[in-house]
């Protein structure tokens, strides 16, 4: 029986801990220096690579050296972001229900903070509805901080959080940076946006 990448996801996704994005025409050459950081995975997008690595922090830290030594390297790696909690869903109650679970052991390093949630998606999620995974998590996200009683400010700019959600179809990856770690890691790809005039 042949599945479709969505369903795919649910079964052979939730194994992988580092989403590496590259820029057209460099996967094969990225995806052999991944393999010194650990398993290598393709995900069903072009230029999408996927990693497991014993420590996904630290496979960061060594890819940033690499990049360091290697500007060509750089050139071609468009971000790198560790994950820290993963699901696959369905249906929009479930991103909501999943990500609730998932952000709420963070709730309370981000009361009374700033707090931006960047996305980064690729495919499109099974409802219409749930095309937006960055403004669903942010509405996630108000919703359980006023549940447990408290609130963050919005983080345009330069906040002093930054939530990461890599969206792959129907999977979803998502890790927490403060200000120092993104200044630290700008291969992240979460630097500050530009403020509105």
């Amino acid at each position: 029986m042949e599945h479709s990448p969505y369903q795919m996801q649910g079964a052979c996704m939730r194994a992988w801990n580092v989403v590496v994005t590259v820029r057209p025409g460099a996967l094969e050459e990225v995806r052999r220096l991944l393999h010194d950081l650990g398993q290598v995975g393709d995900s069903p997008y072009d230029n999408v690579l996927l990693l497991r690595a014993e420590e996904p922090v630290a496979a960061l830290h060594t890819l940033q050296l690499w990049c360091r030594i290697n500007p060509w390297l750089r050139a071609q790696i468009d971000h790198v972001v560790p994950i820290t909690h993963a699901f696959a869903f369905e249906t929009c109650d479930e991103f909501d229900s999943r990500a609730t679970e998932s952000l709420r052991e963070w709730l309370p390093a981000l009361a009374g903070r700033s707090v931006r949630v960047r996305s980064d998606s690729h495919g499109a999620p099974p409802d219409d509805e749930c095309r937006c995974q960055e403004a669903a998590l942010g509405a996630v996200l108000a919703r359980a901080l006023q549940q447990s009683g408290a609130s963050a400010r919005p983080g345009d700019g330069d906040p002093d959080w930054i939530i990461a959600l890599e969206c792959l179809g129907q999977w979803v990856g998502l890790s927490l940076w403060s200000r120092g770690q993104v200044r630290r890691y700008p291969e992240l790809g979460l630097g500050p946006t530009p403020q509105a005039g």
